[in-house]
């Protein structure tokens, strides 16, 4: 290993002057928009690609395009400030006294076979749920889909079964046609074709979006606003997005890009559906100090997200999914962890999730927010040795808290929580 990379720098040496923040309006690679339109869209990209003539699919059986709209209650709320709110003290506070409460546990026999496993399913998805007025779903059908076998499901039958789980939340997800097109931002040319929807990778994200939304309360999913998913490929640098403006009810996605990242990409993409509608807008969501506070003197900048690891070292502290890449610069030491003095430096600088959430602080809060929804990373993002992470995810809960306390107490009592052994110390003895 090199000494550049085995020995932590020092961020508190390094002075960054804050850059000044870009328009609202003004054009970026990841938040571009038509103004004609009033539209602002947020999108993750995972690279460009070449847009080859396409012509509208055969076979499929697109979805109606009427659904029933969820209760005025539940659709988007908007204020008139120009930033994002702060959460309220009282909120961060409420929010901190849940997680810091046990979490409920299912009592795991000694043995396990068929019968246990549909009571764990029950416990989690009716039982808690129940007791906190929220309704969880679980796409049995879209589970029994099996790609791999002598007679695969075609893409009709998969689009089917998807839609028809869907429609429990509200949502309609339908394949994008020459007509819909013209409505959106770039897509004119990212139709897709028969063949292309026949794909293991297309078929496999269609199913992803499924175990995704499946994470989230019915009732969230409607307060936030979600209605339509509209299913592209050949997406030109992009593997999906988020429609912020007006409404901010739309996600689209490239499924010949996704494959099982479908599930991940959801969460990323409805963070931004919610972060809008929390927010008050698309633009009030760019400006919220109340969360990018705890980036300190780091700021965000659109090249980062492009740049490569050893770039990236150069300028900013690690994120946390580069954590695990100094692990392997570790792996000669006993146990192939950090010693614990260097993990410490290096946990105590880390503000954002993955690289790409340097991006801007869109990005930032979808990437890390796309772990609020689900049972598993919790106990990640609410640990104390990660101070700025901590903070960032208790302002994003503070506002779902806000909104709808229930999800958060769901969450609370379902999720772990952090543990008292550092995963990336040598040493457990704190």
């Amino acid at each position: 290993m090199s000494n550049q990379e085995s020995n932590p720098i020092d961020f508190s040496l390094i002075t960054i002057q804050e850059l000044p923040r870009e328009g609202a309006f003004k054009r970026r690679p990841l938040l571009y928009g038509t103004a004609a339109a009033g539209l602002c869209i947020s999108m993750i990209a995972y690279g460009a690609h070449q847009i080859p003539e396409s012509v509208a699919p055969s076979g499929v059986e697109v979805a109606d395009t009427t659904t029933t709209l969820p209760p005025e209650s539940y659709g988007p709320q908007y204020n008139a400030s120009p930033t994002c709110p702060a959460p309220k003290a009282s909120d961060i506070s409420a929010v901190e006294a849940l997680f810091a409460q046990e979490p409920q546990k299912f009592d795991t026999p000694t043995t396990w076979d068929e019968a246990t496993s549909a009571k764990y399913d029950y416990f989690y998805t009716k039982t808690i749920p129940d007791e906190f007025g929220v309704t969880m779903h679980t796409p049995n059908a879209v589970y029994d889909l099996d790609l791999y076998s002598d007679q695969p499901p075609s893409f009709a039958k998969v689009l089917q079964t998807t839609q028809a789980f869907m429609k429990l939340y509200g949502v309609d997800i339908k394949v994008m046609t020459k007509s819909e097109a013209p409505k959106h931002d770039g897509l004119k040319s990212s139709i897709p074709t028969q063949d292309e929807l026949e794909t293991d990778e297309s078929k496999t994200a269609v199913m992803a979006l499924a175990e995704g939304i499946s994470q989230v309360p019915e009732e969230f999913v409607r307060q936030t606003g979600l209605t339509n998913i509209w299913l592209v490929t050949k997406g030109h640098g992009f593997a999906a997005f988020a429609e912020t403006g007006g409404d901010h009810n739309t996600i689209v996605e490239s499924i010949d890009q996704t494959g099982t990242m479908g599930s991940e990409l959801f969460g990323h993409e409805f963070m931004h559906l919610f972060d809008a509608a929390s927010c008050g807008g698309a633009f009030e969501a760019e400006q919220d100090p109340a969360y990018d506070v705890n980036n300190s003197t780091v700021p965000y900048d659109d090249e980062m997200g492009d740049m490569t690891p050893q770039q990236l070292r150069q300028k900013r502290p690690y994120p946390y999914k580069d954590m695990h890449i100094m692990m392997r610069n570790y792996l000669d030491e006993p146990n192939g962890l950090m010693p614990c003095e260097v993990s410490k430096s290096y946990e105590n600088s880390i503000k954002v999730f993955t690289q790409y959430g340097y991006k801007n602080v869109v990005e930032d809060k979808a990437e890390l927010g796309k772990n609020l929804f689900g049972r598993y990373n919790y106990a990640l993002i609410l640990d104390k040795r990660l101070p700025a992470i901590r903070q960032k995810a208790l302002v994003l809960l503070a506002r779902m808290y806000s909104r709808f306390p229930n999800v958060v107490r769901y969450y609370a009592a379902v999720s772990d929580r952090p543990s008292s052994a550092d995963p990336f110390c040598e040493t457990q003895n704190k």
